[in-house]
């Protein structure tokens, strides 16, 4: 379970996927290493420091094996584990911990453990909190606490409300799950295999011609493992690969942690091992129904908060019309940011190397390639800059091309200025959006 003492910060200034990273690792460990009892991750707003620094402290408690003095000494040292039996019992090179601490290290903190043999472990991890200038605080919200295992969940079943993909081979069970998903209120579709599931996901996408709305796609998708055609397996990778961002929620026989970490590995959200208890079923569907809404919400703002880049920058980025052509993809963003700099680069040195050859034609080739990826970008400076420097090229006038060249350059630093700026502000808002 979580617990949350005091005020917490509406959003720090740090990296989300390092902390998320460590966080995963220690409770990993935990749930590894407790095989009864309980887990409880603990986070707090501590004050400044003798060194002026205010930090933020997660801490992951467990009921496991525990420790002895010694064993604790070793945890952080590459390639080690507190027992060398763990590693034949458990798997694991002993790398993770010692990742974990440079990472802490890295956000301005540390991590330091204690335990008990026989009674459990608490690892402490701190990171720094960055400025909290103009940072509003809130008091944690009293939730239920519920824990997703059966026999636990409470005892009135939540209500569906959404569009719920069920991909599943057996009749019998594609019959008994859509009857209980439609009886809890969710609108369901159904497939019978991965290919139709797949078809069935990208339709789901597509806009409707006869309508002005646009399509939400399913809110969830149950997926079977084993079925004839295509797997759910190989299902789920594609749909990853083509940027489904969905949520995903294996259904499986298979209940060994091996075959939940093989789920979770190609992009499955979530595991439910069969057979599959109504509640279970219910409550599980809620959860990432629910998760997946707060997940659009979040990107919609981030959306709307990088849309708003144009009008500080009129002549740079027009970035409602780049967003508009990715979808909305801001993953996709920053793969193009990333092959844009590099590619510029190549290029900047490709029209370097012909402007000392007094080449008109290499110097037109160079601009035509930066003229279609700055054209991506919808950098209206350096589309416009390296358009004159084709023209000129193309004309042969090397000496007008070559001093319009210079102007090119310029365009084209600030472009990538300006696509660090973009990425910046994503950045921002993301850890905002995570930590408030």
């Amino acid at each position: 379970h979580t617990r949350v003492v005091g005020s917490l910060p509406n959003r720090i200034a740090s990296d989300p996927v390092r902390i998320r990273q460590i966080l995963m690792n220690l409770v990993g460990n935990a749930v590894k290493f407790t095989e009864q009892g309980h887990i409880c991750v603990t986070v707090e707003a501590i004050p400044k420091t003798t060194d002026g620094i205010e930090r933020l402290v997660f801490e992951v408690s467990d009921t496991g094996m525990g420790m002895t003095p010694e064993q604790c000494k070793l945890l952080f040292r590459p390639f080690t584990q507190a027992d060398a039996s763990t590693t034949r019992q458990f798997g694991g090179t002993g790398l993770g911990l010692a990742i974990c601490l440079r990472m802490a290290r890295i956000l301005g903190g540390e991590i330091t453990a204690t335990s008990q043999l026989g009674v459990g472990s608490t690892f402490r991890v701190t990171i720094r909190q960055g400025s909290l200038q103009n940072v509003q605080t809130h008091e944690p919200l009293s939730l239920p606490q519920h824990k997703w295992s059966r026999g636990a969940l409470p005892q009135t079943p939540k209500r569906l409300h959404g569009r719920i993909l069920l991909a599943e081979d057996n009749p019998v069970n594609r019959r008994l799950f859509e009857s209980i998903l439609r009886r809890a209120g969710a609108d369901v579709d159904v497939a019978e295999n991965g290919q139709v599931a797949i078809e069935q996901a990208v339709a789901a996408m597509m806009p409707d011609s006869s309508s002005n709305t646009t399509p939400l796609g399913y809110e969830l998708i149950l997926m079977d493992m084993q079925m004839p055609i295509l797997d759910g397996y190989s299902a789920t990778k594609h749909l990853r690969a083509i940027r489904y961002h969905g949520p995903i929620v294996a259904l499986t026989a298979h209940a060994l942690r091996e075959d939940r970490e093989k789920c979770l590995a190609i992009g499955c959200s979530d595991v439910i091992t069969k057979p599959i208890e109504r509640d279970l079923l219910i409550h599980t569907c809620h959860a990432w129904i629910e998760h997946g809404r707060s997940e659009r919400s979040r990107m919609n703002d981030m959306y709307t908060l990088l849309r708003s880049h144009t009008a500080s920058n009129p002549q740079g980025i027009d970035t409602k019309t780049l967003l508009d052509s990715i979808n909305g993809d801001l993953d996709l963003l920053d793969e193009l940011i990333d092959l844009f700099i590099r590619n510029a680069n190549d290029l900047k040195c490709e029209m370097q190397q012909a402007i000392e050859a007094k080449d008109c034609a290499a110097i037109e080739t160079v601009a035509h390639s930066l003229k279609g990826a700055v054209g991506t970008f919808a950098a209206k400076n350096a589309l416009q800059a390296a358009m004159i420097v084709e023209s000129l090229a193309m004309n042969e006038d090397v000496d007008g091309a070559i001093e319009a060249c210079d102007h090119l350059k310029s365009q084209m630093d600030d472009l990538i200025l300006d696509l660090a700026k973009l990425r910046c502000d994503r950045v921002k808002f993301t850890v905002a959006a995570d930590f408030s």
